[in-house]
C-alpha cells in the first residue's frame, strides 16, 4: 500500500481496529487503494474522493533484485473546503469510536495547517491522544498534539537551529513552538530520544 497505508496496515497487525481516514482521486489507484484495505477488512469509509486529484503512485524499476529507479506520479493538492467539512462531519459521527488518532503526514495536501487544527482540537476536546509523525519544517501545524515523532534530521530542520546545536535544545525548541506534551526522537542506529 505503501505511505499511510503502510501505518495502517502495522496498527492492524498490533491488534488495533483501524478506521483509515484519508483522501484519493476518481481513478484506478484510488479504487485499488480502497480495495487493498478492505481486502485487510480495513473500514474505508473514511477514504474521500476530490476530483481534479489523482492518486499517488509510485512504479520501482527493478533488475536482479535491485530497484534502479523510482518514477513517481504524485498531486500535491490542498484539501478542498467542502471536502474538509465532510471530513470534518465524519470524525464528528464516529466520535465514540476513537481512541487514538495516528496522523501520518506524507505532504500531498490532505492534512491542511486548517484541517490539522481541527482534529487536533476535536481529540484534545474529548481526551483523545493524537500521535504526528511529521512533515515538513514547520511543526506549528500540529499545535497541541500529544506526540511529535520526528526524525532526527527533520527535527533539526525545524527547529530552525544551526547543524551545531545539541539534542536537548532541539527538543526544547520543538516543544516551545508545537506545546505539544511529548516529543519523541528517532535517530537511526543511535535509537530514540
Amino acid at each position: 500500500l505503501g505511505g499511510a497505508g503502510n501505518v495502517v496496515l502495522n496498527l492492524k497487525a498490533l491488534g488495533a481496529k483501524v478506521m483509515a481516514l484519508g483522501r484519493v482521486g476518481n481513478d484506478k489507484e484510488g479504487k485499488r487503494l480502497k480495495q487493498l484495505l478492505e481486502e485487510e477488512e480495513i473500514d474505508t469509509s473514511g477514504i474521500f474522493t476530490q476530483k481534479q486529484v489523482y492518486t499517488p503512485l509510485k512504479n520501482r524499476l527493478i533488475a536482479d533484485s535491485q530497484q534502479l529507479i523510482r518514477v513517481d506520479q504524485e498531486c500535491i493538492t490542498p484539501l478542498s473546503a467542502e471536502l474538509e467539512r465532510q471530513v470534518l462531519r465524519f470524525v464528528t459521527k464516529h466520535l465514540g469510536e476513537f481512541e487514538v488518532i495516528a496522523i501520518s503526514d506524507y505532504a500531498k495536501g490532505f492534512l491542511t495547517k486548517s484541517l490539522l487544527s481541527k482534529l487536533i482540537d476535536f481529540a484534545s476536546k474529548h481526551a483523545i491522544p493524537t500521535i504526528v509523525d511529521p512533515k515538513g519544517d514547520d511543526f506549528t501545524k500540529y499545535q497541541r498534539a500529544t506526540l511529535i515523532k520526528p526524525n532526527y534530521k527533520e527535527a533539526l530542520i525545524a527547529s530552525k537551529l544551526g547543524s551545531e546545536a545539541d539534542l536537548d535544545a532541539i527538543g526544547h525548541a520543538l516543544l516551545e513552538k508545537t506545546a505539544a506534551e511529548m516529543l519523541m526522537i528517532t535517530r537511526s542506529e543511535q535509537g530514540i530520544t
